[in-house]
């Protein structure tokens, strides 16, 4: 009996709980079925399967894992899905990845969170001659097959590490499944140093296939009007207090200081309950990246959304797009 994503996704449909998509995505869910055979061919070629290690953790392990015969290039290459956003690109992620065997080394998680692993890695191994390689060998220890989803480049720290952390991977046998509103080419676009980013690009290409999600529909806003979204006008600063009140309950807000990733500290003007109440300019007209925004946020004074200040704001765009990933709670 045939399995994968594209018999799952059939099935949803016949019992009501996905709607039928349009050709665009019929024709993405192919290209993922299309590699999900190929992957179930190929399970010994590609070291799927999980193997058992004398227990060893951290370096000592990537050192023993150096030895394993997984230290190749795969011979299937991966597949990196773009499109508009609400084209349904995590939904598909998530169908591909929840088909895949439990006994095979797989991960999924969203880019950003895969970097600050990597960057908290990295620290762990200073004062090695090549902490990178160490770092790749640990990850393609762990997970041969990486998804990696809403994959945006916009920090320059991230930029300058890409093309060799994973030239390492894909030296491991690393493959890779990444889904991104930017086609390879756009990526990091106008970012600093982008010319010592373009190999990554040139990387990229060569270990997946590129597959565009031309889809016109917008499958997030057919769901809206049920998930409860509220539009907020322009004077309701008392609202969001209230409402800021009701989240911490009994609890006191007062400003504090919280620690983020490897040492850094961010200051919440209110806090209290995991809840913070910020305006809208501390978060997004400050350097800040994906690791410093927190499970739910009120922003208060936000300014008018326009494409030119995403341009403008760095950090708004990195929320945004982490808001897409993780759907916090968020009210402003």
């Amino acid at each position: 009996m045939r399995k994968g994503p594209l018999v799952e996704y059939e099935r949803r449909i016949s019992v009501g709980e996905l709607e039928d998509g349009d050709n665009c995505q019929i024709g993405t869910l192919r290209e993922i079925q299309r590699l999900y055979d190929e992957l179930g061919s190929s399970v010994r070629a590609c070291h799927l399967d999980h193997y058992s290690d004398p227990g060893k953790t951290g370096r000592s392990r990537w050192l023993w894992s150096r030895f394993m015969p997984q230290s190749s290039v795969s011979p299937v290459k991966g597949l990196y899905l773009y499109g508009g956003v609400g084209t349904g690109k995590t939904m598909l992620m998530d169908l591909f990845f929840d088909q895949l065997p439990c006994s095979w080394r797989k991960k999924r998680i969203h880019f950003h969170d895969f970097m600050l692993n990597v960057h908290s890695r990295l620290q762990r191994h200073k004062g090695v001659s090549d902490p990178l390689e160490v770092v790749a060998g640990e990850i393609s220890h762990e997970s041969i097959l990486l998804c990696l989803d809403e994959f945006m480049v916009n920090d320059v720290a991230d930029a300058l590490i890409l093309n060799r952390l994973f030239k390492h991977l894909f030296c491991n046998g690393v493959i890779l499944i990444a889904t991104s509103n930017r086609a390879p080419d756009n990526l990091y676009e106008r970012g600093l140093q982008r010319d010592l980013f373009l190999p990554f690009i040139s990387t990229l290409k060569e270990r997946c296939i590129i597959h565009e999600i031309g889809s016109s529909v917008d499958y997030r806003r057919r769901t809206s009007a049920e998930e409860g979204f509220y539009f907020i006008q322009n004077s309701t600063s008392d609202f969001l207090m209230q409402r800021f009140k009701e989240l911490i309950g009994e609890h006191i807000a007062r400003p504090e200081e919280v620690e983020v990733v490897m040492g850094r500290t961010l200051q919440v003007p209110l806090g209290a309950n995991g809840c913070a109440y910020f305006p809208f300019d501390e978060l997004c007209d400050k350097p800040l990246g994906a690791a410093d925004y927190f499970g739910l946020c009120i922003f208060n004074n936000v300014k008018q959304l326009s494409f030119a200040l995403l341009d403008e704001s760095p950090p708004l765009f990195t929320l945004c797009v982490d808001c897409v990933g993780v759907k916090p709670p968020l009210v402003w």
